[in-house]
Order: structure tokens, then sequence, then C-alpha cells
């Protein structure tokens, strides 16, 4: 993953991700401003088991990209 800036404490939702803001508030993530607080990729993944998760950021955001598993 690229290094962030101090202000990419939140991560943006991929455009055309298989998930909803509500099933991120259901995970335990907080949303500000159609952006979730950020903790680490990893953890990311393990709050969201019935999603693949993939890294999407660059050097100015944290982007994940959610795809939703088909079991």
């Amino acid at each position: 993953m690229a290094k962030h800036n101090a202000a990419s404490q939140y991560f943006h939702v991929a455009i055309g991700s298989s998930i909803s803001p509500r099933e991120l508030h259901d995970a335990g993530f907080e949303m500000q401003d159609f952006k979730f607080l950020h903790t680490n990729f990893e953890d990311v993944k393990a709050r969201l088991r019935d999603f693949f998760v993939v890294d999407e950021s660059n050097h100015f955001q944290i982007i994940y990209r959610f795809e939703r598993l088909p079991f």
C-alpha cells in the first residue's frame, strides 16, 4: 500500500463495490462524509469475511473495493 498523509485516516469505497454503507456500519466502521474510519487493511478484511477486499489506494487516498463472495 502507498504511504498516505495524516489526513487519510479514512478509506473510500471503490465505485462499483458490492457493499452497502449499512453493511460497513454493521461491521463496526464509522462513516463520515461518505468515508469510513480507517484502521488497517488486515482489520478491514477480518471484519468483512463475506467479501473479497482489494486495496486500490493511491498516493492521495485509501480506497478499498468490496466484492461479495458467492456463498
